[in-house]
């Protein structure tokens, strides 16, 4: 079964592992969460051709986690607290006591929060992630899914609704930072960063045009063949507990994960439409997803 945070992983172009030690800490939590802190994956590293902003000059520093030549191996947990200069509570103080509806004035992660969300909870509040501003907050309310809701607290404003499933969660807040803030991991361009290596290579970010489209149904085996006709190159392999398997041209591609999960991505928006009718035709797709604006015009003018 594809994972719960696939779209997020795509988005990153990473190749997730899970190391056995991590797998057994994390085998307490939700799928969701446990994927989130044991994935250890692997992002290639290049040019990509789209200007960065770089924040403020410094000098060297060794990036969270480790380079290859071609690669950057990461924790989720740490990179994410890497693209928002922000704080996310290591996985064994996650684990800990968490925040209970009787008590969570009290409790120390709930800090200056002095009410709980505004719907009733159905299980433990856990503080998961601060904000890089120091003032929001998000928790974890275990409430026995496989993915649960994310409730997040800001200073001026008090709880936001609605909840959202954590990996729904995860997912905007790496697209906000990669598409629409023009943000990169603070290893590469921060403000500690070694500019002149993060020059020659830095983590490639593909998706930064916006112009994918997230889908989910079966591909079946007349869909494979009609796909692999229409496209210049086809390749399957394995990934993570599953398989990917590959429908790429020069200007588009198809990456569907376990028969199931579908990801468009396209260098323009005429290339982005054809693959999506492609796509369309051929698979047994439910309503496509589209997380930008300039995807959305894409699908609008599909009708």
């Amino acid at each position: 079964m594809p994972s719960p945070l696939q779209d997020t992983l795509f988005l990153l172009l990473m190749e997730p592992e899970r190391p056995a030690p991590l797998r057994d800490a994390a085998a307490a939590l939700p799928r969701s969460l446990a994927e989130f802190f044991s994935i250890v994956g692997e992002i290639p590293l290049g040019q990509d051709g789209f200007p960065r902003t770089v924040w403020n000059e410094g000098g060297g520093h060794p990036v969270v986690g480790e380079v290859t030549d071609d690669y950057w191996i990461v924790g989720l947990p740490a990179l994410l607290a890497d693209y928002w200069a922000a704080d996310v509570t290591p996985l064994a103080a996650f684990l800990g006591p968490g925040v209970h509806t009787d008590h969570a004035a009290d409790d120390a992660d709930t800090g200056s929060i002095t009410e709980l969300p505004p719907r009733p909870l159905r299980g433990p509040l856990r503080l998961l992630f601060t904000n890089e501003t120091r003032d929001g907050r998000a928790f974890v309310e275990l409430d026995a899914s496989d993915d649960p809701p994310v409730h997040e607290h800001f200073a001026s404003t008090g709880w936001g609704t609605p909840a959202r499933p954590f990996s729904a969660w995860l997912f905007t807040l790496f697209a906000d930072g990669y598409v629409f803030h023009d943000w990169a991991p603070c290893s590469f361009w921060g403000p500690n960063a070694d500019l002149a290596r993060s020059e020659v290579k830095a983590p490639l970010q593909l998706f930064k045009s916006g112009l994918w489209l997230r889908a989910r149904g079966p591909l079946t085996d007349d869909a494979r063949a009609a796909l692999v006709a229409e496209f210049s190159e086809y390749d399957v392999r394995p990934y993570d507990d599953s398989t990917l398997e590959q429908f790429i041209d020069d200007d588009a591609a198809i990456w569907i994960v376990g028969a199931t999960c579908w990801w468009l991505w396209a260098d323009d928006t005429a290339a982005l439409a054809r693959i999506a009718t492609l796509a369309r035709t051929h698979g047994e797709l439910g309503a496509f997803i589209a997380d930008t604006r300039d995807a959305r015009t894409v699908l609008a003018d599909l009708g």
